[in-house]
């Protein structure tokens, strides 16, 4: 027997790597040790649904980042990512403290508001526990836009309608407008 699995999001079938010579009565895997089945579609190799990579894990403090029905400039489907380009970016117990650029928010545009969670770093190292990888507060926010249609990514420049243009723990952004700063071409 030759095993297929079908992807309805995708509408395609999958045909997967294992055969099974059927033997009657025989049984194959049990509760503790299944009978696994692999495949992959390589129209979808190293396809990613996010541009920009893995965000930080929730740390349980955060910045709603609101992102305005009034935009203008995005399709539905452009990719958006809120980075902190000096954030926290080391975790664990050895607190090393390394900073760099951290991808801290991600949303889709579908064409109405979008409420984005930033993620705060953690730093639980004076009192002999890890650090959590995050934004720093007061460091600016940085959003960079995946253009699905043209596969460009720019970085924003935001009108900011309420709060701050910096990253605030337990505090919200509206941004009502973005244009491009820069274009970064398709590699």
């Amino acid at each position: 027997m030759a095993f297929k699995f079908y992807d309805d999001v995708n509408d395609i079938v999958i045909d997967l790597n294992e055969i099974y010579n059927f033997v009657s009565n025989d049984i194959q895997g049990d509760a503790f040790d299944p009978f696994q089945l692999t495949g992959s579609n390589p129209d979808c190799e190293d396809e990613s649904t996010n541009h920009f990579g893995d965000v930080a894990d929730n740390t349980g403090v955060s910045e709603l980042i609101i992102f305005s029905d009034s935009i203008s400039n995005l399709e539905i489907g452009d990719q958006i990512g809120i980075f902190d380009m000096e954030g926290l970016i080391s975790g664990g117990e050895e607190c090393l403290d390394i900073i760099g650029e951290i991808l801290v928010g991600y949303g889709e545009w579908t064409g109405s508001q979008l409420e984005v969670v930033a993620v705060s770093h953690i730093d639980f190292c004076d009192f002999n526990g890890p650090q959590l990888p995050g934004f720093i507060e007061n460091n600016p926010i940085i959003v960079k836009i995946w253009d699905i249609s043209e596969q460009i990514e720019y970085e924003a420049i935001l009108t900011i309608s309420q709060g701050s243009s910096d990253f605030q723990e337990t505090s919200f952004v509206v941004i009502s407008e973005i244009d491009s700063e820069e274009i970064y071409g398709c590699t």
